[in-house]
This record gives C-alpha cells, sequence and structure tokens, in this order.
C-alpha cells in the first residue's frame, strides 16, 4: 500500500477519534460555543413548531408598567359648583348655579332651586390646599367668623356679624387707626334732643356744622328736588352706611367723596363739613317734599 495512503487513513481515523470523543463529552456551562449551539437548537426546534403548526410560548420581556392616567382637573366653577352642592345637599338636577365674578383665589355668584323664584347669594374662597371652599350661602348679612379667612373684597361684602350680634363695617375695620392716634369718640346713646329729628325740604341747604338750614357759603349740603343729597363747598359724604352710629375714627377713615347720594332710613352715613369737622347722619322718614333725620358732629 501506498505510504501516502497509509498516512492520510491515519490521520482521517484520529480525527474522527477526536470528533467522536467531543460528541460524548458534555461542554461545561460555561462554554460559550455549547451555549450558542444550545440557543440555536431551541430556536431551531421554535421554528419547526410553528411550521408544522404547533402553538409555542416565547419568552417575553415583561413590559414596564405605565404612569397612572388622572382624572382631568375639574376648572374652578365645576369645583365651586361640587362644593356648593355638598354644603346645600341638593341634586345637582335641582340646583339653578351661576359664577359673577372670580379673582382665582375668592369667588362669588348666584344659586337657587329649579323652578324657584327667589335664590341667594355665594361666596367661596381657596384654602391653604387650594380647595375651594363654601364660606357663606344665603340672603344676609353673613358671620365675620364664617369669612375671616379669606380676602372677600369689601365690596362684595361690606358688612358681617361679629359674636357678640353687632354689625361690623369691614371698610371701616380694615382702615382702622392704628396704636398712636388719637383715642376714638363715640357720639352719646340716645343722641338726645338736641340731634334727632331735625327736617330739610328738598332744595334747602343744610350747614352741618351748626346742624341748621343755610343760604350762604356755610352750606354743606343740599336736598335736591328728586331727594338726592348733594355735598357743597367742600363737605363731603360717604358712599357706605352702617346700621349702628360710627365712631369719630370711623368716620376719618372713611372714603368720603363730593359725589351725589341717595338717603336711606336707618343706615348711618358718614360726612365731613367745609369746616373739617365729621359726623353722621341718618335719614328717619322720607316723605314728600323733604326728610326727617337725625345727625351728629363730633367735638
Amino acid at each position: 500500500m501506498n505510504k501516502k495512503i497509509i498516512l492520510s487513513a491515519i490521520i482521517t481515523a484520529l480525527l474522527l477519534a477526536i470528533l467522536a470523543c467531543d460528541l460524548s463529552t458534555p461542554a461545561p456551562k460555561a462554554d460559550p460555543n455549547a451555549f450558542n449551539t444550545l440557543v440555536a437548537q431551541t430556536a431551531q426546534a421554535q421554528l419547526t413548531q410553528i411550521a408544522a403548526g404547533a402553538p409555542t410560548t416565547l419568552a417575553q420581556e415583561p413590559s414596564p408598567a405605565g404612569p397612572t392616567a388622572l382624572p382631568p382637573a375639574l376648572t374652578d366653577e365645576a369645583a365651586i359648583k361640587q362644593a356648593l352642592l355638598a354644603k346645600l345637599g341638593w341634586a345637582e338636577a335641582e340646583m339653578e348655579f351661576s359664577l359673577s365674578q372670580n379673582t382665582g383665589q375668592v369667588a362669588r355668584g348666584g344659586v337657587k332651586k329649579t323652578n324657584e323664584m327667589q335664590g341667594a347669594a355665594w361666596f367661596a374662597g381657596k384654602d391653604a390646599g387650594g380647595k375651594w371652599v363654601i364660606a357663606y350661602v344665603g340672603q344676609g348679612v353673613p358671620n365675620c367668623s364664617d369669612i375671616q379667612a379669606f380676602n372677600f373684597p369689601t365690596d362684595w361684602i361690606s358688612h358681617c356679624v361679629d359674636a357678640a350680634g353687632n354689625i361690623v363695617d369691614r371698610a371701616a375695620a380694615q382702615t382702622a387707626p392704628t396704636q398712636g392716634t388719637a383715642p376714638d369718640v363715640y357720639a352719646p346713646n340716645p343722641l338726645g334732643p338736641s340731634f334727632s329729628g331735625m327736617w330739610i325740604s328738598n332744595g334747602m341747604c343744610y350747614d352741618m356744622d351748626i346742624l341748621f338750614h343755610t343760604t350762604d357759603a356755610s352750606c354743606d349740603v343740599l336736598l335736591d328736588n328728586s331727594g338726592t343729597l348733594i355735598p357743597k363747598n367742600g363737605g363731603l359724604f360717604s358712599g357706605y352706611a352702617t346700621l349702628t352710629p360710627p365712631s369719630l375714627n370711623q368716620c376719618k377713615a372713611a372714603q368720603l367723596s363730593a359725589d351725589p347720594i341717595a338717603p336711606n332710613t336707618n343706615l348711618y352715613m358718614c360726612f365731613k363739613t367745609n369746616l373739617g369737622k365729621y359726623g353722621f347722619f341718618v335719614a328717619r322718614k322720607i316723605q314728600t317734599g323733604g326728610i326727617e333725620f337725625d345727625a351728629y358732629v363730633f367735638p
């Protein structure tokens, strides 16, 4: 036999022996070739199952949980309406609601039951957590304790009732004199005959310094033929009124103006005379041709 053929047969036999040894000996787990071979075999097996129509279970990475969808935030109007429903205990279908003003921190409007003629005013404010709270709903004067947590404008709520049942002028209280100013002065109670039961006719001028009618430049106020008080010669009247006699410092803190003003029975209005004195005026009877009134001038 040719030596080359013999050598070739020996080499072939050795290679076959080595190959047989590799196939009979399991590869260690750390062998990357064995791992790759296992993956390929698994994939091939799954492809074979798919081709045969057999169900397969493929390993999948769990999908990460997405963020939980939050409900849409309520508008201010919707939040206030819900707060009103909760406060009144009404069903939504039986409530007619309106929002007239909203600053973003305080709001006001009206509410009534469906098919009813009369309604009420409501006032709401945001608490420290940004939640709308109904401070007051009704037709009267709110308690001061109910509204003190919110900075309602005084032209929204001019007065409130304190714990003792007294009517508080919120505008005067907010501009009350600070410590170190002159002590406050109050009118005598009752006023007495010198300050009560006076009369002013339509078209008549009145000197509020001496509480008597006049025809000269000492006139502080004229009652025109329509029954409107018109300040004269530097005299001033307040644009708001109180249910109780105001004090001297309250009148000094009042917003006085020279604008005409209609008197209102049993409501006290501050004034300032052309000589710089302060006092208050209250109409007791408004009659055809004139007004019966009480007044007081602070010393």
